[in-house]
This record gives structure tokens, sequence and C-alpha cells, in this order.
């Protein structure tokens, strides 16, 4: 089975809670991440509110990102970075496995400088608390790394499960 991830660029319309429903109810395999570009000029939190709350167990495999009110095709640009960076985390773990010295290192190198680049991007903006500074630069450096060995781990052990097969509903 193929993971996915799915990149939502979006300014909070009616429409993005039942957007995030259907995805949510959606049959098959789940997507592996869900980026959710948000491209208002000034985000606020509140109008996020119950469309994250309708992807239910979805909702811990979703980033939300700022895209700081540049258009559709920064938005796409930021959602693709973001994946770029962890498929480079995943590089480098598996050249790591493989013994790639120097490949690992420059995928790992990629990848600490986009989560980096992310950090700073998310914390910029304030308020800047410690508690915020702390959970922003634990969950960017820990959480990565932590799913990108989760990932294979559950391959392997779960290699031997037959594929998914949809079944059409009438």
């Amino acid at each position: 089975m193929t993971s996915y991830a799915v990149v939502i660029p979006t300014l909070v319309p009616d429409t993005l809670a039942d957007c995030l429903a259907a995805l949510a109810a959606a049959t098959g395999p789940r997507p592996a991440e869900i980026v959710l570009v948000d491209d208002r000029t000034d985000p606020e939190p509140g109008p996020l509110r119950h469309p994250l709350s309708v992807l239910g167990d979805l909702r811990e495999r979703t980033t939300v990102l700022g895209g700081g009110g540049r258009g559709p095709a920064a938005v796409r640009t930021t959602g693709l970075t973001h994946a770029v960076i962890t498929t480079a985390g995943i590089a480098a773990c598996a050249l790591a496995a493989t013994g790639h010295g120097r490949a690992e290192t420059a995928c790992a190198l990629g990848w600490a400088a986009g989560t980096a680049e992310f950090a700073r991007a998310r914390i910029a903006p304030g308020p800047r608390t410690r508690h915020e500074v702390t959970t922003t630069l634990a969950s960017r450096a820990l959480i990565p790394p932590t799913a990108t060995w989760h990932r294979p781990a559950g391959a392997r052990r779960h290699r031997h499960t037959p594929v998914w097969q949809e079944e059409a509903t009438p």
C-alpha cells in the first residue's frame, strides 16, 4: 500500500469543514499526513477550530501551516516544501540504515534546515512565550523522526497483511 499526503490550501471558507469531514469519512487507506495551509494574511485560530474538530482520528496527522496571504501558488509550494522536508528525514533514516554516510548527512542537514525554518516561521509571529517556543521546537524536532521510524517499523511488522480491497457500496 502506498502512503500519501493531502495538501489543502485554504482561506477557511464555510466549506472547509465539509471538505475535511468528507476526508475523515472516506473509506480505504487513510492519508499518512494532512497539510492544511491557511493562506489568510492574519490567521487567527478561532475559524479553524470547528473544521479541525471534524477530522476525528485524522487530527493527529494534520499539520497547519501559515501561507501568509501570498496566494494559491505560494500555498501549494508551502505544502509541497513540507512534504519534501519530511521525505528528506525519511531518506536520512533509510540511508543511515544502509550505511550511506555522505548521502545520509546531506539528507539530515536538509531535514534539519527545513525543520528549523518551519519552526522559525511558526514562532516568529508570536506570542513567543516559553511554552510556545518549547512546544514548537520539541514537536518540530521529535515528532518527524519518531513518525519516520514508526512508518517503516509498521510496514515491516505488517508486510504480510493483504492489500486493502475497496468494496463498492450500492
